[in-house]
């Protein structure tokens, strides 16, 4: 998602478009960061990524989350950084995405 916002120049653009999906995901990013961080914890994340699945009634909430994290961490690294990231540094910088919404 993060690379197709990018190729497009449209920072808030999701194909999964319809029924209110970004306005609601947009609305509850911390509860939605927040939810996914938990269901983590309990290895639960299915929950979030594909349109099969349910998020408050939304599909794809996924999809949503990890454009905008993904948009965090180039703001504080580089994409060549990003993609070198051990799990301990993704951790860290999930934990301060949070913080910062």
């Amino acid at each position: 998602m993060y690379f197709e916002q990018c190729l497009s120049g449209e920072k808030d653009r999701f194909h999964q478009e319809k029924d209110g999906y970004s306005e609601y995901l947009g609305a509850h990013l911390k509860e939605l960061a927040l939810d996914f961080l938990n269901d983590l914890l309990k290895e639960r994340p299915q929950r979030y990524f594909g349109d099969w699945c349910d998020y408050h009634g939304y599909g794809d909430a996924g999809y949503y989350l990890g454009a905008y994290f993904m948009h965090y961490i180039i703001k504080k690294t580089d994409l060549d950084r990003a993609m070198d990231l051990d799990i301990k540094e993704l951790k860290e910088l999930y934990l301060d995405f949070i913080d910062s919404l």
